[in-house]
């Protein structure tokens, strides 16, 4: 992996990681406050483990839950670079660790194929034990979707997932016969 590209992957996970853990300390004294839980959305009826997601933040009753977002601020400056790596073309026009964006055409490319992927870094079994601040190094959520040009877009929430998932899902999709790819938000429109 690219060094440079290796540290401004692990720049902007710092960044995102440190707000999170910022948030969840100020929302400890919330009633009922729960970080990072599992959930199947309403209206999700993909197989697992593309229903599940984890949220940033739940609190309140159960009778009136109030689920919370952690969006670190896009302050960051548009970074329009290209970098190759082992013959894989990424354009890399923006990043968001909470909101990552990957674009790309595809021929035969299986969605299914990263369930196991999924399955390790969103943990539905709930093997990875949290930190002190209530984080368990997980994905949260995927999304995905396929436009008429054969091109797919799958937006990731890699909350506090640790640099590893980023660098095995990018592995992943190389591996699948994806050979060029543009990074960018996902949530573009928040600043």
């Amino acid at each position: 992996m690219d060094r440079e590209f290796q540290r401004l992957v692990e720049i902007e996970r710092e960044s995102y990681v440190a707000y999170f853990r910022q948030n969840v300390a100020a929302m400890r004294s919330s009633p009922n406050f729960v970080t990072e839980l599992l959930m199947q959305p309403n209206g999700r009826t993909t197989p697992e483990p593309f229903c599940l997601m984890r949220i940033d933040g739940i609190f309140g009753g159960a009778s009136d839950p109030k689920i919370v977002r952690f969006v670190l601020p896009n302050t960051q400056r548009p970074i329009n670079r290209n970098w190759l790596l082992d013959g894989f073309d990424m354009r890399i026009e923006a990043l968001s660790w909470e909101s990552f964006l990957i674009r790309f055409k595809v021929g035969q490319f299986k969605l299914e194929s990263l369930a196991p992927w999924l399955t390790l870094w969103l943990d539905p079994k709930e093997h990875r034990a949290p930190d002190k601040d209530g984080l368990s190094g997980v994905v949260h959520d995927m999304a995905w979707t396929y436009g008429n040009d054969n091109t797919i877009e799958l937006t990731i929430d890699f909350g506090s997932a640790p640099l590893q998932a980023l660098f095995e899902f990018l592995a992943l999709i190389k591996q699948s016969g994806v050979t060029a790819c543009t990074i960018s938000r996902g949530d573009s429109d928040i600043q």
